[in-house]
């Protein structure tokens, strides 16, 4: 599904409450929004997009350390899966190589 369509569907999901009901939320955890709010096959997911390393930093561990950290996140919110956007004019794809290797171990 394409990042705006998700999108549109959670905000519709939230705006469709009042403002009681959006309160209760406030405080909530992602997955819980994302369980109690989506529709039934709609699946929430933690999404790593706009990943860069500046030319100096690069070959030090940076990218994995932050790919390790959304990992670690996603599965703190409760999430069971990562996603990685990569805009369609990005031509290395490095990362999406390192991150698929990650996944593997």
């Amino acid at each position: 599904m394409e990042s705006e369509k998700a999108e549109e569907i959670a905000k519709n999901a939230v705006a469709s409450l009042g403002p009681k009901q959006r309160r209760e939320y406030k405080s909530a955890s992602i997955s819980k929004i994302a369980n109690e709010l989506l529709s039934d096959g709609t699946k929430g997911v933690s999404v790593l997009s706009n990943l860069a390393v500046g030319k100096k930093a690069r070959r030090r561990g940076v990218a994995r350390a932050l790919c390790d950290e959304i990992e670690f996140l996603s599965e703190d919110w409760g999430f069971n899966d990562v996603h990685l956007l990569v805009e369609s004019k990005c031509t290395e794809l490095k990362c999406y190589d390192f991150f698929m290797a990650s996944q593997r171990h």
